[in-house]
């Protein structure tokens, strides 16, 4: 069951990176943040797909109350991601 959600994790963390380090190459050249930026918010972004796939999974395999905690860790994830946008 978790290996999908390890293979996306896995990807999407490299593809941030990947993005991010290109960004830093083409800021350095250019003076352009905008890769830099998408790496970053794919990076952040890329634990909370991973957790929303986990919880569909757990909701197809019937196990309620591990489908209900991991739902309640996503939406604390999400307040606190906007919590931090408002400072």
């Amino acid at each position: 069951m978790y290996e999908k959600a390890a293979e996306i994790l896995r990807t999407g963390v490299f593809l941030g990176l990947v993005m991010l380090l290109i960004g830093l190459f083409v800021n350095n050249l250019l003076h352009v943040d905008l890769l830099v930026y998408v790496g970053l918010v794919t990076i952040i972004i890329t634990p909370m797909i991973t957790l929303f796939s986990i919880s569909i999974m757990l909701l197809l395999r019937k196990d309620y109350r591990s489908f209900t905690l991991s739902l309640i860790l996503l939406f604390i994830l999400i307040i606190s991601i906007i919590a931090a946008f408002l400072e």
